[in-house]
C-alpha cells in the first residue's frame, strides 16, 4: 500500500511538473507572439507538442503563426490536426481555408469556407473570403452573392465592398464598382489600393481627371507605388500632358528598379 501511495504522488508531482512546464512554454510561445517573434513562438509551441503530441492548443497556435509567416502547407498541417480533436471549430477551416486560398487552392479554400459557414452563418468575413476564392475561379456572380452577404451581416467592412467592386469590374459593370470603392473608401479612406483600382476604373470610363486624382491620392498614402505612378503617367499622356506623364514614368521606373 505504501509503494502504490508513493506512486501516487510521484505521478501526480510529474503530472503537475509537466503540467508547468507546458503552461510556461505557451504563456511564452503567446508572449513572443505579440512581441512577433514568430519564430521563437513556434519553438515553444513545438516543445508542448514534443511533450504531448495530443494539445490541441499548441496545433492551433503553431498552424496560426506559420499562416502569419507565409509557411501555408505548415499552417493547413498544424490547423488539419487540430480539427481531427476538434472537428466543429469555425475558425479553423477559417484559417485553413485562408492557407489554402493564398496557396492557389481556391477550391479547398472554399470547402473548408463552406464548412465554417455550416457551423456559423453569421460570420461575414468567411462570406467575403469565399468570394475572393470564388472571383480568383472566375466565378465572378457567385462572388458577388457571397460579398452580398458578407455585406448585409456586416456593413462596415471595407474589403467586401472593394472585393464586390473588383468583381463587378471583371463583369464590365464599370459603375457599379466605382460605388463599392467609394464605399470601401468612405469606411477607410488610407488604403491606397482602394483609390488605385478606382483610378483605373475611372481611367477605363475615360475620367481622366478623376483617375489622376486618385492615383494621386494612392501615392499620397504610398509613396513608393510604383504602379500608381506609372498608371497617372499612362492618363497624363493620354490628356497630353506629355512632361508630366514622362516625369511620372521616371518615377515608377526607378521604383522598379529600387525592388
Amino acid at each position: 500500500m505504501r509503494k502504490e501511495l508513493i506512486a501516487i504522488i510521484a505521478l501526480v508531482m510529474t503530472m503537475n511538473f509537466y503540467g508547468q512546464m507546458r503552461d510556461n512554454y505557451f504563456d511564452n510561445g503567446i508572449e513572443k507572439i505579440k512581441k512577433k517573434d514568430y519564430n521563437g513562438a513556434i519553438l515553444d509551441f513545438s516543445k508542448i507538442i514534443e511533450n504531448n503530441p495530443n494539445d490541441t492548443s499548441a496545433y492551433f497556435n503553431r498552424g496560426s503563426v506559420k499562416l502569419d509567416l507565409e509557411d501555408y502547407n505548415g499552417a493547413i498541417q498544424d490547423l488539419s490536426k487540430f480539427l481531427e480533436f476538434k472537428p466543429k471549430e469555425e475558425y479553423a477551416y477559417y484559417l485553413r481555408g485562408l492557407a489554402k486560398s493564398y496557396k492557389g487552392s481556391y477550391n479547398e479554400s472554399i470547402a473548408d469556407f463552406t464548412k465554417a459557414i455550416e457551423i456559423n452563418p453569421n460570420n461575414a468575413t468567411v462570406y467575403s473570403h469565399r468570394g475572393v476564392a470564388k472571383r480568383n475561379l472566375k466565378n465572378y456572380k457567385g462572388a458577388i452573392e457571397d460579398y452580398n452577404k458578407s455585406i448585409e451581416l456586416n456593413p462596415n467592412i471595407a474589403e467586401s465592398y472593394f472585393y464586390r467592386g473588383l468583381a463587378k469590374n471583371y463583369l464590365e459593370d464599370k459603375n457599379g464598382a466605382i460605388e463599392d470603392y467609394s464605399k470601401a473608401i468612405e469606411i477607410d479612406p488610407k488604403r491606397e489600393d482602394f483609390y488605385y483600382n478606382r483610378g483605373v476604373t475611372k481611367a477605363m470610363l475615360k475620367d481622366y481627371e478623376g483617375a489622376i486624382a486618385d492615383f494621386t491620392k494612392a501615392i499620397e498614402i504610398y509613396p513608393n507605388y510604383a504602379e500608381a505612378y506609372h498608371m497617372r503617367g499612362r492618363i497624363k499622356a493620354k490628356s497630353k500632358k506629355f512632361k508630366d506623364g514622362f516625369v511620372d514614368f521616371e518615377k515608377a521606373q526607378e521604383l522598379k528598379n529600387y525592388r
